[in-house]
């Protein structure tokens, strides 16, 4: 995770993980808190682009295209919705 960086998220529960970012997720971030798994679909819930999980050294990462943060619907907080997380 980027320095400056914090992840606040909750443990999986039946509707699955999520996870809160105070700064704007330019190119990526690996959760080290949560185990990769090829099942992992991620989306940010302030914006539709699609958000790409990939594995890195067993962790998750999530992987951002070019996103206009003057198109996010909130300007100050990120939150991802993780399905798939064990």
């Amino acid at each position: 995770m980027r320095k400056g960086t914090k992840c606040r998220g909750r443990e999986p529960q039946a509707n699955g993980f999520s996870a809160l970012f105070g700064a704007y997720p330019f190119g990526s971030l690996t959760l080290d808190k949560v185990n990769y798994s090829a099942d992992i679909k991620a989306r940010l819930l302030a914006h539709d682009a699609p958000i790409a999980v990939e594995n890195d050294n067993d962790k998750a990462k999530l992987v951002f295209p070019p996103i206009n943060p003057d198109e996010m619907k909130c300007g100050w907080l990120y939150a991802f919705e993780l399905d798939g997380v064990k």
